[in-house]
């Protein structure tokens, strides 16, 4: 019953951000900043209509946010869709069992690292994308 639940859930926020993304429009190349308070890292998204704990990063995002921003409370990225050579690859690996966002790889520390980006995603880029570029901007 409880993984019923948790897939409506998943399925109806990542809606709710294609949705969202279609109505504010999308973009494939942006700068964004996230936080650190208590512990817990946040997305900083513009237009974001829901409540802050759905911009939280965990699963492993919270772990790659730690090391981007040399252990500190704030880090600013510059995320593409278009990759080139300067960019850290985020690569699309398989969507969450609960509908909401996908798992992505990349490397920390030469090592094999698995993420999960939520259907927040969705509202920013208007689809999981396949790849991701980040740097520290």
């Amino acid at each position: 019953m409880q993984s019923q639940i948790l897939k409506t859930y998943g399925t109806l926020k990542s809606a709710a951000s294609r949705l969202g993304s279609k109505i504010l429009g999308t973009t494939t190349e942006l700068e964004m900043g996230f936080h650190k308070e208590e512990g817990t890292w946040y997305a900083d998204v513009k237009n974001w209509p829901g409540p802050k704990g759905m911009l939280a990063m965990v699963c492993g995002a919270d772990t790659w946010l730690d090391h981007r921003s040399g252990h500190t409370d704030f880090v600013q990225l510059s995320l593409s869709l278009d990759c080139s050579d300067e960019h850290e690859i985020l690569e699309y690996v398989e969507p969450h069992p609960a509908g909401d966002g996908a798992y992505y790889r990349t490397t920390l520390n030469g090592w094999p690292h698995l993420m999960w980006l939520c259907g927040v995603t969705e509202f920013v880029f208007g689809k999981m994308p396949e790849q991701i570029g980040v740097r520290v901007a």
